[in-house]
């Protein structure tokens, strides 16, 4: 039976690579589309093997995914190995695919490579290609030496109240107070770690002078919310009572993270003006996940099948609230949008307050057809109606009570009134055109604004969801405005 598997998994691989190099010529209306779908090829060959093995039940969707990532995340080949194999060995079912994904993986290197050169003789800029690691193909030895000698000389693993944490300070320090950036990672609350960001963080440190902390906080389903949350707030406490020995100024803290990371950084903002008193310098948000909870937005029809579609949306929600089996009902539940009749009438006219594309300036829709598309289409963020007697959440009031938490502010910090974004601090947000976070983010900025925090807003009109060039050229290039 074992061997059945492997060989039906093997072609199940050649042949999902093979559609998938076909489709990188769907969608041409992307801009800089190669770069595009050099990303989009390499998640979406594996995001459907994940579905394939899960079916399986040979291994769940989210831990190959997870290893997915980390096997092409953006540490060199070593550290991969280390990081890695010792993972392979621990979880018996990802033992039974090390030789399937070797397959992959080298077919995957083939096709990739082809594209990458595409780009490299057009002159485009690799390096946009850092998340997704594609830039391992040919790595450039001399700039990964330049970048180790220069920026990992204060780089230290600690526990900090029972949570894992990185630690960076610009080598050769000699200012002994600090200004501090703790930062959460992106992954979509159920991938992802430290290991993902060493040489974006450690560049922005020795750049801006900064030390930076970065969490390795629990992932979904096995750890769902709150826990992600509670585990990052343990560390901002133990900051709090500990600064002085980490030689920290707390005048001058920041929170930071990217598309998950930037809903715990609002999540923790907010948290620290209200009950600590202590409001951050600003924070920065990067391209940041900030509501859960509506499937209905123009830029989330648009890029659907974009990067983050590798995974179905509904999944990644269901995983964080702790779901980690999900049948087609459930999907479906949430595909139709039937759970936002979970909410009464006063609830819902505060949601689409809440979610008003109306808010986003023209300039961001400019030559953008699919706004027109959804207003033709008349997609409403909220169904109408009452949810049907049969529906499970009407029968399993348990059930209902988990998926109405998507509607919570600590859950989808967006969703919240104006007073209440008053608690936010400054911020810098971070906003790409090809991602189905595009809209929400852009909505966010504004309604900060009319709240009156003060909000410095970067959009980058090529670029995609998991493109650390624009945050690293963005960070580094306001170190006044980080040091005061």
């Amino acid at each position: 039976m074992l061997q059945n598997s492997k060989i039906g998994i093997l072609i199940a691989i050649v042949s999902i690579l093979c559609l998938s190099l076909t489709q990188k010529y769907i969608n041409e209306d992307f801009e800089d589309h190669l770069k595009y779908y050099v990303g989009y090829f390499s998640i979406h060959t594996f995001g459907t093997l994940a579905k394939f093995l899960n079916q399986l039940k040979i291994v769940p969707e989210y831990s190959f995914m997870r290893e997915f990532f980390n096997v092409f995340s953006i540490f060199p080949k070593n550290d991969i190995q280390q990081f890695v194999e010792p993972a392979l060995t621990k979880n018996q079912n990802l033992k039974k695919m090390e030789h399937a994904l070797a397959h992959a993986l080298k077919l995957l290197k083939q096709c990739s490579l082809k594209l990458f050169n595409e780009i490299k003789s057009g002159q485009k800029d690799p390096s946009v290609f850092l998340y997704l690691g594609l830039e391992r193909i040919k790595p450039n030895k001399k700039n990964l030496k330049k970048m180790d000698k220069k920026g990992q000389k204060e780089v230290q693993n600690q526990v900090f109240n029972g949570i894992k944490v990185r630690v960076y300070r610009p080598s050769e320090a000699k200012d002994s107070r600090l200004p501090l950036m703790i930062y959460s990672h992106g992954g979509a609350f159920f991938m992802g770690n430290p290991n993902f960001y060493d040489r974006f963080l450690s560049k922005i440190a020795n750049e801006t002078r900064i030390a930076i902390i970065s969490i390795n906080y629990r992932l979904a389903p096995e750890f769902p919310f709150p826990i992600s949350i509670n585990d990052c707030w343990r560390v901002v406490e133990h900051v709090l009572e500990n600064w002085q020995q980490l030689d920290v100024d707390l005048s001058k803290l920041i929170l930071g993270g990217d598309s998950a990371g930037g809903n715990i950084a609002m999540v923790l903002s907010k948290r620290l003006a209200k009950e600590i008193k202590v409001k951050p310098i600003f924070q920065i948000l990067i391209y940041p996940w900030t509501q859960l909870a509506f499937p209905n937005l123009p830029s989330l029809h648009m890029y659907k099948t974009g990067l983050l579609e590798a995974i179905h949306h509904s999944y990644l929600k269901l995983w964080y609230l702790g779901f980690n089996q999900i049948d087609e009902n459930i999907k479906e539940l949430m595909d139709s949008n039937n759970h936002t009749l979970l909410l009464n009438e006063t609830e819902r006219q505060k949601m689409i307050s809440y979610l008003d594309v109306n808010l986003i300036a023209e300039k961001y829709k400019k030559g953008k057809f699919y706004y027109k598309t959804f207003d033709l289409k008349n997609f409403s963020l909220i169904n109408t109606g009452k949810l049907d007697e049969n529906s499970v959440l009407v029968k399993n009031k348990d059930f209902a009570e988990k998926i109405k938490k998507l509607f919570a502010e600590e859950v989808s910090p967006a969703l919240t009134s104006l007073e209440e974004l008053k608690f936010q601090p400054k911020t810098y947000e971070i906003i790409c055109e090809i991602d189905s976070l595009k809209d929400e983010g852009l909505i966010l900025s504004e309604r900060l604004r009319q709240a009156g925090v003060e909000v410095r807003l970067a959009f980058y009109d090529q670029c995609f969801h998991g493109m650390f060039k624009s945050m690293i050229t963005y960070l580094i290039s306001t170190p006044v405005l980080i040091n005061g």
